[in-house]
């Protein structure tokens, strides 16, 4: 099963620019989510191309992230990370072990 595997501190232009359009765009926001929402939890999933190796997606943001933003790779094993900065050339980070407060990961 497909899960959190890292991050990449990217803007949504970019993964645009990298990924093409997203293949899913919440209508509503977090907190007020419409029925074609689901959970509400995610405003936009990168990597429909790419979804037997890598995805990339926001997690419980009101809005989508416009500006530099800690975006989520979720993937089957950390090979997921390989393959995202493979297809990018953006660097992935862990989540093992992962501090976003340190501005020098």
């Amino acid at each position: 099963m497909p899960c959190l595997q890292g991050y990449v501190k990217t803007t949504y232009s970019q993964l645009v620019e990298k990924l093409g359009q997203p293949t899913y765009k919440r209508e509503g926001t977090y907190s007020n989510p419409t029925e074609n929402d689901g959970d509400g939890k995610t405003s936009a999933e990168f990597g429909e191309a790419f979804e037997d190796s890598f995805y990339v997606y926001d997690y419980k943001e009101e809005q989508t992230p416009m500006k530099e933003h800690w975006w989520h790779i979720g993937g089957e094993t950390q090979q997921s990370l390989t393959d995202f900065e493979k297809a990018t050339g953006l660097k992935a980070y862990s989540h093992i072990n992962f501090y976003p407060h340190c501005d020098n990961v």
